[in-house]
């Protein structure tokens, strides 16, 4: 059995929502992995127009909303996931819908928000955050006054959320949105029910009480100075810092915004290997936070100092409690992504980061043309060197290419905060704008190489996935049992009947490994060293094979009698 799933009656039932299986089986049936490829697609050019929906609700400027667009589809991370096979898309799109319709001020389009939120819950659990962010945003910003507002959203969610319930039900026999395994089965959501239940009665006192009492006074101290904010925020920092949980969690957004190279290693998973020199691969390239992906980001810090000072509360809270909501809750672990180059956790929350990104750019340029010759200009330079870097990079060691791929986007990143934090203290000169303007198109720029230089790595990738799951399905008999890390590469051979076995799944691979070889069955790992441990407690030898057309060497596992007939692969 692999890892991330269950069984459940003899069945493997996967762990994850079954909703996006639902949703994506016309397209599978209709093109194959391809329709899955065209239905992410599809949801990602859906996010981007509503990105830029939702900026025009919010702020009601078409620069703003153009500008946001352009930065979500072209200098964000979205595209390798609308290239791909994940359920982040969809999901995605639709938290997009649910708060699109949030911002109207009918109670039908909040029924229509809480549908669309609750399908992305059974889609994706952490839309639950979503859920969580628009519902204080409601109660404490848009509609203070009114109930009921909130009152529809939730009834809403219930249809989303019976879903989800009815997908856990039949495949763990467990009726609950967010589970992740049968009711004995340690999932993973069951660590977060304390924070769950905390939640729960957040909203159960946020509806209860008046927040019409409350709202004033959340207005009046967010009309304080900003410098009063700033005070009162570094002595928070200094209490934070005095406390274990907390200063664990503000090291754990830092290692997850900012560089992720300080990951602690038990939050590896597999294919991802620190070397000798201290760096951390993944799948061979390198391993990204949020601020190293996308480092025109920290350009969000002017719309937070406004909220802070009390402008445009309504319109800031609900893009910043959205960014909010996800950074923190996966700080809580350091929860980095796993199967991912850059921090797919926060997806939900480029959307936002774009938007208030070109809501600061606005700001900054106030009168001045945004996008005028100069600022074309120093984009295309900036593109031109950061690609430039990256080819010669590459030519270079690998601790050369992290350097280049990691820590210059930070330093533009730390040049670009800098610059804005000089900005929002008063400095605001024509000079000084224009320069700030320069080092963000820097920074757009950096970004925009970085997702196309992800999806050069995600097509690579495939490409050689694609070469060694024709080789595996040649070599590896049906019905044969296989240990890999390496899931994607064998998808050939499992559809052709081959079972696949993740090595950190449990201890019944050694079990399973014996099993196979008593019965005179073929048992392989892919690398070799997926099968090494198994191999060594089952008591059988592992031999090493290397075949055309695999990058690593693969491996079988043969009792004191050798190999059963048929399963020695041409070159054993």
């Amino acid at each position: 059995m692999q890892r991330l799933t269950h069984e459940v009656g003899g069945q493997a039932m996967p762990q994850y929502p079954g909703a996006y299986g639902l949703v994506a089986a016309p397209f599978y049936a209709h093109a194959g992995l391809k329709g899955l490829v065209l239905l992410n697609t599809v949801s990602a050019l859906a996010a981007v127009i509503l990105t830029r929906q939702i900026a025009m609700r919010l702020y009601d400027d078409r620069s703003v909303a153009f500008a946001a667009a352009a930065l979500l589809g072209g200098a964000t991370f979205l595209s390798t996931y609308a290239l791909g096979i994940w359920p982040h898309a969809l999901a995605l799109a639709l938290i997009l819908v649910g708060i699109e319709r949030a911002i109207l001020c009918t109670r039908w389009s909040r029924v229509v928000s809480g549908l669309a939120l609750g399908l992305a819950v059974s889609i994706r659990v952490d839309a639950i955050l979503a859920v969580f962010a628009v519902f204080f945003w409601l109660r404490l910003f848009a509609a203070p006054a009114r109930r009921a507002d909130a009152a529809v959203f939730l009834l809403g969610l219930l249809p989303g959320l019976a879903l989800a319930s009815q997908v856990n039900f039949v495949k763990f026999g467990v009726a609950a949105p967010l589970a992740y395994g049968p009711a004995d089965g340690g999932t993973m959501s069951e660590r977060y029910i304390a924070l769950m239940v905390a939640m729960g009665i957040a909203l159960i006192v946020a509806m209860a009480v008046n927040v019409r009492h409350i709202q004033p006074l959340l207005a009046s101290a967010l009309a304080r100075p900003l410098r009063i904010w700033g005070l009162t925020l570094g002595a928070l920092a200094l209490l934070l810092t005095a406390s274990g949980t907390l200063r664990d969690l503000l090291w754990n957004a830092y290692v997850l915004v900012a560089d992720l190279q300080w990951i602690d290693d038990e939050r590896f998973q597999d294919g991802m290997v620190r070397l000798d020199s201290g760096w951390i691969v993944f799948w061979g390239t390198s391993k990204a936070a949020l601020l190293q992906s996308v480092p025109f980001a920290v350009l969000a810090l002017v719309p937070a100092a406004r909220f802070l000072a009390g402008e445009r509360a309504r319109d800031h809270a609900l893009p910043l409690a959205m960014i909010g909501a996800y950074i923190t809750f996966y700080s809580l672990n350091q929860w980095h992504g796993g199967y991912a180059s850059a921090m797919r956790y926060f997806l939900p929350a480029l959307p936002f980061l774009a938007i208030l990104s070109a809501l600061a750019l606005r700001r900054i340029a106030a009168s001045a043309p945004l996008w005028d010759d100069s600022m074309r200009r120093t984009l295309l330079w900036s593109s031109a060197v950061a690609a430039l870097l990256g080819l010669v990079s590459l030519q270079g060691p690998l601790e050369m290419q992290f350097a280049v791929e990691l820590y210059v986007p930070l330093i533009i990143a730390a040049a670009l905060a800098l610059g804005l934090c000089v900005f929002l203290c008063g400095a605001e000169r024509p000079a000084m704008r224009r320069a700030i303007l320069h080092l963000a198109m820097i920074a757009i720029a950096f970004s925009a190489v970085a997702s196309y230089r992800d999806i050069g790595v995600l097509y690579a990738r495939l490409a050689d996935n694609a070469i060694a799951g024709q080789r595996l399905k040649q070599a590896i008999p049906a019905g044969s049992l296989v240990f890999t890390t390496s899931h994607s590469a064998l998808v050939p051979a499992k559809l052709a009947g081959v079972h696949a076995y993740n090595p950190v799944a449990g201890n019944e691979g050694v079990a399973a490994a014996r099993a196979f070889a008593d019965a005179g069955r073929c048992v392989f790992a892919y690398p070799l060293e997926a099968g090494v441990t198994a191999a060594d407690e089952a008591g059988l030898t592992i031999r090493p094979v290397t075949l055309p057309g695999l990058q690593e060497p693969m491996g079988v596992l043969v009792g004191d009698g050798g190999p059963a007939s048929g399963c020695a692969p041409a070159g054993f």
